[in-house]
């Protein structure tokens, strides 16, 4: 969970500081806003259709997510700062403010895409982190973590290691038992217990690309 975590703020990090730079630029609004327009789409086309290798293959998909968080707070930046200096001359002249206008357009164009991005992307990032669990060795213990959604959890004995993997599909979770026989392989939400071949990895999101 913790690498997933980072990479969302890396995304987010990245992504607000591009946005602040480019909002401070020459570059037109409407250039923003088509830029802004565009990556969205593009993302979420990548999110749902690039195959899962892993976190570390993840970082394409990283990069692209603060690409596309660039976009809308550009458009953020720069609407909010043309309503302060507007509302500044309005003020001046005696005009009514308008910068609670312009601000809620920004917020507009911005909020939408910051949640679903971000959201998505750490969906994405823990998939990836769960299938790449993989072990070879004889389940211990079966249980529910009750700090986390009271999700269900495996203990096993993996070669001279103990291991937990707390994200566990609920028909896998049912049918396991201490002493039964569990292989999972890196890369697949697949394994086998006892022999018998089971989704171990819930799937997050049922139109994305998921592994075979």
């Amino acid at each position: 969970m913790l690498p997933s975590v980072f990479a969302v703020f890396f995304a987010f990090a990245i992504g607000g500081s591009a946005g602040l730079i480019l909002g401070q630029r020459t570059v037109p609004t409407w250039a923003l806003v088509v830029v802004a327009a565009a990556m969205a789409p593009l993302y979420f086309c990548a999110v749902m259709g690039m195959p899962f290798a892993g976190l570390p293959g993840e970082l394409p998909i990283i990069l692209l997510a603060s690409v596309t968080l660039a976009g809308p707070g550009a458009v953020f930046f720069r609407i909010g700062r043309g309503a302060k200096a507007k509302a500044a001359a309005s003020a001046t002249a005696g005009l009514p403010r308008r910068s609670n206008i312009a601000m809620a357009v920004a917020m507009g164009l911005a909020l939408p895409v910051y949640p679903l991005v971000l959201g998505t992307l750490l969906s994405r990032c823990n998939y990836a982190q769960w299938i790449r669990w993989r072990c070879d060795g004889t389940i211990v213990e079966r249980s529910r973590h009750k700090g986390n959604h009271n999700n269900p959890v495996i203990e096993a004995q993996c070669g001279e290691a103990r291991e937990s993997f707390e994200m566990v599909d609920e028909a896998f979770w049912g049918s396991a038992r201490p002493g039964q026989r569990l292989a999972k392989v890196a890369g697949s939400p697949w394994a086998t217990l006892d022999g018998q071949r089971l989704r171990m990895v819930p799937l997050q999101i049922s139109w994305w690309r998921d592994p075979p």
